[in-house]
């Protein structure tokens, strides 16, 4: 089966509150749909909690982030929800927090399926297909949310000696960051905004209709109905579009902001192995020099040679630059991906 007709689909059903008091937690209900023959079927369905998605990150980037794959970010543990969940004897489907929550796991699932190797990863298939998963939360996995301001890329050595991509990428990283906070603070102030609207436009046709119900005169009666019949088809396309600013316009700014932290780390990593390399090739120079003075000052009889210890580097750091070409080959096609498919997941959220 060619990799186009292909498919795969992951859903997140209506989450729900297991246990009790400062032990509960919150389960989602995973569904999975596919045509991939790796699979064996095409439906599945699993339960998971938050800290397992984080798992499987951590699991992805042990494995692929060596190799340059950017792997999406799953969305970081609130303090605030988590005690809403231990607290709230509510539906959780109104829960503002908690639903952003779902869509928020729900998207970062669908990120990581955009990913063939990842897709055809044993780990993935079993986190989809079976509660046997061998993916174990670790006792440091979920740490508070940190502003992504503060991801510095702490290893780069000046900028020139890196090529024109590199920099621009650290600049076009920075400048996207700023640009999607302030988009991401304009959707929530919109969809607070909305939430206040659906509010007081009720309050609106509650009171009218009342009005309405002590109205002699059965011409302003039937206006007071027509507008409260218009309030309230309102109320329901206001609803709407507070449920389509959680799952499009918030949801889609905080997933990408919270991608930005893996795209830093993976900028970071080639950051480092650049230093790496330098330092290598660096320290082959120094070898290399001691060696030519040792061979000049000393008689033939009592010169030791450096040449073994330097060609055991070379064939080192020939390795290492090998390995920075491979991982800057593919940092690069996976950071152009998470650009474009940015671009695409933002045009349809508008």
């Amino acid at each position: 089966m060619s990799q186009a007709n292909k498919y795969i689909s992951v859903k997140l059903e209506k989450p729900e509150i297991i246990g009790d008091g400062l032990n509960a937690y919150v389960r989602y209900t995973m569904t999975t749909e596919t045509n991939i023959p790796e699979f064996n079927e095409t439906n599945f369905k699993v339960t998971r909690r938050f800290r397992e998605f984080h798992a499987l990150y951590e699991s992805l980037v042990d494995k692929y982030r060596d190799l340059g794959y950017h792997i999406p970010h799953p969305p970081e543990k609130s303090v605030t929800t988590s005690t809403k969940v231990k607290t709230t004897n509510t539906d959780l489907t109104e829960n503002t927090e908690i639903e952003q929550r779902r869509c928020a796991l729900e998207n970062f699932m669908g990120r990581i399926m955009r990913e063939p190797i990842f897709v055809n990863d044993q780990l993935v298939i079993n986190f989809l297909t079976s509660m046997l998963s061998t993916i174990k939360p670790r006792d440091n996995l979920i740490k508070l949310k940190q502003n992504i301001s503060s991801t510095v890329f702490a290893f780069i050595p000046n900028s020139n000696e890196y090529d024109k991509w590199y920099e621009e990428k650290v600049e076009f990283i920075d400048n996207l960051e700023v640009g999607l906070q302030r988009l991401h603070y304009i959707a929530l102030d919109l969809h607070y905004c909305r939430k206040e609207l659906v509010f007081f436009t009720k309050k609106f046709a509650t009171s009218l209709a009342e009005l309405r119900s002590t109205e002699n005169e059965e011409s302003v009666a039937n206006a007071f109905g027509s507008i409260v019949d218009l309030k309230q088809r309102a109320v329901m396309i206001y609803e709407d579009q507070c449920i389509n600013d959680i799952h499009e316009l918030v949801g889609t700014t905080k997933d990408y902001l919270d991608d930005l932290i893996s795209v830093k780390h993976l900028l970071e990593t080639y950051a480092k192995k650049f230093s790496e390399v330098k330092q290598l090739s660096g320290k082959i120079d120094k070898l290399k020099e001691k060696d030519q003075k040792i061979s000049s000052t000393s008689s033939p009889n009592e010169v030791v040679s450096l040449s073994p210890q330097i060609d055991e580097m070379e064939k080192t750091h020939s390795y290492m630059h090998k390995n920075l070409e491979e991982f800057y080959d593919q940092m690069k096609a996976s950071v152009d991906k998470f650009e474009k498919n940015h671009i695409i997941d933002t045009r349809a959220s508008y």
